[in-house]
């Protein structure tokens, strides 16, 4: 992904591994006018969960937004159920997003 990320002409990109799990990123883009700058730490918590948080901003402003930030936390909780596929989203409360729906 970094080699890949880095041969965006219009961004520059910087990964760095901070020890302990933890890596952070960073990116300046000029896409269609609008600049977007986004900052980011990954955390291997443990062999089965991560937590990652991101901050962006966008000038001019993108669909009304001049920031966002976004924290997730992810753990492996089983196999996945029968019928489920990759990039499906098993909510909390059971139910299943189906990816790009």
């Amino acid at each position: 992904m970094d080699a890949q990320v880095k041969s965006v002409k219009e961004c520059t990109t910087s990964f760095d591994d901070l020890g302990g799990g933890r890596f952070a990123s960073a990116s300046k883009c000029a896409v269609g006018g609008r600049v977007i700058v986004s900052r980011g730490t990954y955390t291997y918590e443990s062999p089965t969960s991560t937590r990652t948080e991101s901050h962006a901003t966008y000038t001019p402003a993108f669909n009304g937004k001049t920031e966002e930030s976004l924290v997730q936390e992810q753990r492996y909780v089983g196999n996945c159920p029968a019928g489920m596929n990759p990039g499906d989203r098993l909510m909390g409360n059971g139910t299943l997003v189906r990816y790009g729906k």
